[in-house]
Parts: C-alpha cells; sequence; structure tokens
C-alpha cells in the first residue's frame, strides 16, 4: 500500500493539532506503530478508532476520508487550460494549412497565365 487520502490527512491534521504519535496513541489505546502503519497508509482504522479520530482531532469522519473538492477544481481547471491550447493549436494548424493550399493556388494561377 501506498498514501492514500486518510493516511495524508490524517498525518495533516495530527500535526496540525500538534499531537504526537506517542500521545495519539495513548488516547485511542493502540500502540505508537498503528498510528505510524495508518499514516504510511499501510494499514486503516478501525470504525471504532476512525470515530475516536474525528473526536480527538475534532474532524468529521469524511474530512478524513474524502478528497477536497479544491482538488476536482484543480483537475478541471487544467483539463479546460489543455483543451483550450489543444484547440489553440488545431486552428493555428489549419490556418497554416489554408494559408500553404492558397499559396499553392496561387502559384498555379502564376504559372497558369505564363
Amino acid at each position: 500500500m501506498e498514501n492514500n487520502i486518510l493516511s495524508l490527512k490524517f498525518k495533516k491534521f495530527r500535526e496540525e493539532k500538534g499531537i504526537m504519535q506517542q500521545e495519539l496513541a495513548e488516547l485511542l489505546d493502540v500502540s505508537d506503530k498503528s498510528i505510524s502503519k495508518w499514516e504510511l497508509g499501510k494499514g486503516y482504522p478501525s470504525k471504532k478508532n476512525m470515530l475516536k479520530i474525528s473526536e480527538v482531532l475534532d474532524i468529521s469522519v469524511e474530512t478524513l476520508l474524502l478528497e477536497e473538492k479544491n482538488d476536482d477544481k484543480e483537475k478541471i481547471k487544467l483539463s479546460i487550460k489543455y483543451s483550450v491550447i489543444s484547440y489553440i493549436l488545431v486552428f493555428a494548424a489549419s490556418i497554416i494549412m489554408n494559408g500553404l493550399k492558397n499559396a499553392e493556388q496561387y502559384h498555379d494561377i502564376l504559372r497558369w497565365k505564363s
């Protein structure tokens, strides 16, 4: 397993509260190794411990488990940005191609008149 939303947020909120792993472990009645394991994404707290964690850290369980909407907004912004850039490149390419086609037609007209 690797870091996940829960592990990243769990550590972030614990550190923001200024609580050491050992302190939190004592409050939850688990080992500090369990806290470390959860923060590294190598395991998950039980439902009972999730409720205790949310109380101790003064945050909702949903806040711990769900991605923030800002992340989704950033992904949407990037998607729009890349779509606009792609559109501009395609538009520029079509103008260039059209210009080359017109230049060839003009060149053919000049050769025909000669």
